[in-house]
């Protein structure tokens, strides 16, 4: 008689091991790989993406910078008609050095001066590039900043803020809805997920970018919305680096090249569903150690994300906390209720609890803490500490007070000069797991 079990689909791995963390499965678990010629993951095109070659692509905000390197990659993707446009129209040396190689390319490539935050001149650009071509692509890259604290700010300042991106994007959604577009993208920022200090003004116009972006889909009308962290060699931050300074302290120095983050759109296009959810992307690297302090970022959307970077934050320093210091001239009950601060920390980060419902003579076994959660704490603490947990007892009775009173055991040997952890935490975890739970499926899975 075979033996039973439950399958997964290839794209069921997650749901799989909850199945087996919580003991809920009779037999084995079968994950099923994905069939060729059925499921579209094994069979789904690397396509390069392209552009209409006989169309115009208007970059707005396209000389220079990062839009000048989104101007670009819409040239490298086939276009050989392009429009960059900004309220001056005055071309920059990089800027007529890119249009001399696309002219190399055979590439054709005008200059405008435009404010799109008026109607009247957008039409008139418009017509004009309809007279070269169909109007294909539009990207509004443009953008002002002007930072500082909400209770300094002020309508006038905020007006060439949000018009430049959220009146000039209405602008363009309202004159090109004749046009057959394949792509209206709009330059969002990464700020507008996780917020930032002193830039409310810039956050609300990127998230108007976002709600139009959403709003055109729903229309069947193409829309794309992009937040965009920092960008490191291109654009307003390689040229102002007090402002990507401050920027850093908020999501950590992880900018991107302007080509690398390009690639990232290129990449997400290629796979877009379509959907009015897809409207809106982030390409960007964060140091979540360093976003953590920002509000939303304590949203449930982020807490698997924030408990990671927790059990890999091996204190203020980074380096690897030293318990024999932190309990080097205390008392034994003093250094064990450090110890036990420090265990009960731990075991609520990998629950995904409050702290404060820890206690001392909580049972391991009744708050949840099986063994693959055991394995994955007792790793994580040996990495941050060089003690391994000792969690011998997670099967019995064993209480939050017990771990802590068996590490100051471990602790207090070695600061006397004794070092009985010789054998690597995972393996002794995982061995002692598996002496004991011999009679239960999900320990023995969990052992192997």
């Amino acid at each position: 008689m075979p033996l039973p079990y439950r399958a997964f689909g290839f794209d069921e791995i997650g749901n799989a091991f909850r199945l087996m963390q919580n003991a809920g499965h009779i037999g084995k678990i079968v994950v099923l790989p994905p069939v060729a010629g059925r499921d579209e993951v094994a069979n789904r095109p690397a396509a390069r993406m392209s552009v209409d070659s006989l169309g115009v692509h208007l970059v707005v905000g396209g000389i220079g910078g990062f839009g000048l390197a989104a101007a670009n990659w819409l040239v490298d993707k086939g276009a050989r008609n392009i429009a960059l446009a900004t309220r001056r129209g005055i071309a920059d040396i990089e800027t007529l050095e890119a249009i001399k190689r696309w002219e190399n390319m055979g590439v054709s490539a005008t200059i405008h001066a435009c404010d799109v935050t008026d109607e009247a001149a957008a039409d008139t650009l418009l017509k004009t590039l309809r007279q070269i071509g169909p109007l294909k692509t539009v990207i509004h890259a443009a953008m002002v900043l002007d930072d500082a604290l909400i209770n300094n700010l002020s309508r006038e300042r905020n007006r060439p803020v949000i018009d430049v991106k959220a009146q000039g994007a209405a602008v363009l959604d309202r004159l090109t809805r004749a046009d057959t577009l394949e792509h209206f993208i709009m330059f969002s920022s990464a700020t507008t997920l996780v917020g930032n200090p002193g830039q409310a003004n810039y956050v609300a116009a990127n998230g108007y970018l976002e709600g139009l972006a959403r709003a055109r889909r729903l229309e069947g009308l193409p829309g794309l919305a992009i937040g965009f962290g920092a960008i490191a060699d291109k654009g307003y931050l390689a040229q102002n680096t007090d402002v990507n300074d401050l920027l850093s302290k908020r999501i950590g120095k992880t900018a991107l090249k302007a080509q690398s983050a390009l690639n990232q759109v290129e990449s997400y296009i290629r796979s877009d569903p379509g959907t009015v959810d897809a409207a809106v992307a982030m390409v960007s690297e964060l140091d979540w150690a360093c976003t953590r302090n920002l509000p939303v970022v304590r949203n449930a959307l982020f807490e698997v994300i924030l408990r990671t970077v927790d059990q890999h934050t091996t204190g203020s320093d980074g380096k690897t906390m030293d318990l024999v210091v932190m309990i080097e001239g205390k008392s034994p009950q003093e250094a064990e209720d450090i110890l036990y601060d420090l265990v009960a920390s731990e075991i609520a980060a990998i629950l995904r609890v409050s702290k404060d419902t820890i206690s001392r003579n909580k049972i391991l076994k009744e708050i949840g803490l099986d063994s693959l959660m055991a394995v994955e704490l007792g790793i994580s603490f040996q990495q941050n500490t060089g003690f391994d947990m000792p969690l011998s007892g997670v099967a019995d009775n064993t209480t939050v007070g017990d771990v802590a009173r068996k590490l100051y055991d471990k602790v207090s040997k070695r600061d006397h000069g004794s070092d009985e952890d010789s054998e690597p935490a995972d393996n002794k975890i995982v061995n002692e797991l598996a002496q004991r739970h011999t009679g239960n499926g999900t320990e023995k899975v969990a052992s192997q």
